[in-house]
């Protein structure tokens, strides 16, 4: 037996053994057989290395809901076992070529060597095969592959065209021309969808970013020109239908820019004085809001200002915490306006400029939002996004509403007003 130069690979030396006489000619067959072993398995390890550089995974932009969910877990799985196996076979191949050279040197350095090299092979890949770690990964790995197949096969996302020409057939039909407004509908879900998994989508983040650090004039023009890609990808010309899909696209890049930065998640001190304020005027008697006698009237006038509006109105400010975009916001004041003029208005509908805003004042005293100075800046910022003058003017009322709350002082009670149990 000789291994001098083996002693780090003790686990060879029963694969070699010295012959009594020299052999020029099977030395150099054997150095021939152990160079092409050599090859051969480098030729192995940089197979392993490409495949491994040419792997490709299920695309998830391609499906959607629970399947998306599901197929994200399984896929992060799959390549945590794929990085194991290619690690195993990576170190396995190079033993096997050190190996394969510490073998060459003692053939090449001792003519009498007989090296039983097709023994030592098919040991070699007997005990790879019979690793139980690397077999274990080797079967999770065909689990996770069916399994994500089976996944691919039944969950394929729907055709996200189709459906929204539907829905934005839909969305045009109960579009609201006077005040240019689409309300919320399926077409934003499906909308934002068929974005994130368009040519545009790397648009996305960018567009986003410039939404919540950058000034409003740049920030306008990047939507305005996303908006023009969105057109051009659903070939949009109609002017009803380029309105409805332009809100739900702010819809969807303003949602998208709350996660990064909103003005709406700013300001806590200012908010937090406007409650502050607020909790002191809603002690206010109806006497002393100075509203039109028609109004009035009809009201005690040493009630609070709660006493003057239902309950469901009060709730109607509330609701503006959750919004994340300018245009609702906006026409969600419109809409609490118009409850104001519809209540205490005349016959037509009219209430004076000062009746409105008191009213509102009083509104909003009572149930503001939690960010409501934050709205007012958010809405005062991005008044250039909105498509309607009647929209915006609504805007101008809430503004002014929470600035004039801000700067009243010493707000007291009336001296004769009466405790109001709604």
């Amino acid at each position: 037996m000789i291994c001098p130069n083996l002693i780090q690979y003790d686990d060879i030396a029963e694969y070699i053994h010295e012959d009594i006489s020299s052999d020029t000619e099977r030395q150099r067959k054997q150095i021939e057989e152990v160079e092409s072993f050599i090859r051969n398995h480098k030729g192995q390890l940089n197979r392993v290395k490409r495949k491994q550089l040419a792997k490709k995974y299920v695309d998830l932009n391609e499906f959607m809901d629970i399947a998306r969910m599901n197929l994200c877990a399984m896929r992060s799985f799959l390549k945590n076992v794929d990085d194991q196996v290619f690690e195993y076979e990576c170190s396995n191949l190079q033993t096997l070529i050190m190996k394969g050279k510490a073998i060459l040197d003692v053939v090449q350095s001792n003519p009498k060597c007989v090296v039983d090299l097709p023994r030592f092979s098919e040991r070699a890949l007997v005990e790879c095969g019979k690793n139980k770690p690397y077999r274990r990964l080797k079967k999770n790995k065909k689990a996770l592959t069916n399994k994500i197949d089976k996944l691919c096969s039944r969950r394929i996302l729907p055709d996200f065209l189709s459906q929204l020409k539907v829905e934005l057939v839909t969305a045009v039909q109960s579009y609201d021309e006077k005040i240019e407004y689409s309300k919320p509908s399926l077409l934003d879900d499906l909308l934002a969808n068929y974005i994130l998994h368009s040519s545009i989508a790397k648009y996305v983040n960018p567009t986003a970013s410039i939404i919540s650090e950058s000034d409003p004039e740049t920030a306008i023009i990047t939507i305005l020109e996303f908006v023009q890609n969105v057109y051009k990808l659903l070939n949009v010309t109609q002017p009803s239908a380029q309105s409805v899909v332009y809100t739900s696209v702010v819809r969807f890049l303003f949602n998208e820019s709350y996660a990064i930065k909103s003005d709406l998640r700013s300001f806590t001190k200012p908010n937090l004085k406007f409650l502050e304020k607020c909790e002191g005027y809603a002690k206010t008697a109806v006497r002393d809001l100075h509203l039109s006698s028609d109004i009035v009237k009809v009201y005690t006038p040493g009630l609070p200002v709660a006493s003057l509006f239902k309950s469901k109105q009060l709730e109607m400010l509330k609701q503006m915490e959750l919004m994340t975009n300018p245009i609702d916001l906006m026409q969600h004041v419109h809409i609490i306006l118009e409850s104001l003029a519809q209540y205490f208005g005349s016959e037509g509908g009219f209430l004076s400029f000062d009746d409105t805003l008191t009213l509102l004042l009083g509104l909003t005293s009572l149930n503001p939002p939690s960010n409501a100075v934050s709205i007012a800046k958010f809405l005062e910022k991005w008044s250039g996004v909105q498509l309607s003058q009647i929209i915006g003017v609504a805007k101008n009322f809430y503004i002014a509403a929470v600035e004039h709350l801000m700067n009243i002082e010493n707000l007291q009670a009336s001296e004769d007003s009466q405790e109001f149990f709604s």
